[in-house]
């Protein structure tokens, strides 16, 4: 049920993205047989991993993945080590430095003053900032 998640090729900036989509997907598909299997779930997730610069990475997965008993292996810790896993290969570790340099150029462009605030917000979110505070409200202003 769904769309599939969209194709990851190894581009840290849509590596988190990448894992929310697999989430909602899973999650909407919840009461799919077979869609509560951990193995099938990284199995799932490795299909949609493809190009030169991840091949190294899906293989290595694939090979763990046949090793595993599908009675005894296939439990809930599987789906985690894999996001894990996942986030240490393709954490986007500028992804706040891009945010604060957007924010430092952004501009409000008469009359959009709602597309300027959910923008802004949107960025303080990918900085791990908090709304309200004074930094914040300076760095609005």
């Amino acid at each position: 049920m769904g769309e599939l998640p969209d194709v990851f090729n190894g581009d840290r900036t849509k590596a988190e993205s990448f894992i929310d989509q697999l989430n909602h997907y899973f999650l909407l598909n919840l009461n799919i047989p077979g869609f509560n299997s951990p193995i099938k779930k990284v199995a799932l997730a490795i299909t949609l991993i493809k190009g030169p610069d991840v091949t190294g990475w899906t293989r290595a997965l694939g090979e763990l993945l046949r090793a595993l008993d599908p009675v005894h292996d296939n439990v809930p810790a599987l789906w985690e080590h894999f996001k894990r896993e996942f986030q240490k290969k393709f954490q986007d570790s500028s992804k706040q430095q891009r945010a604060r340099a957007s924010l430092d150029n952004h501009c409000m462009k008469w009359p959009d003053i709602n597309t300027y605030i959910s923008s802004y917000e949107e960025l303080l979110h990918l900085m791990d900032y908090t709304t309200g505070n004074n930094e914040s409200a300076n760095l609005f202003l």
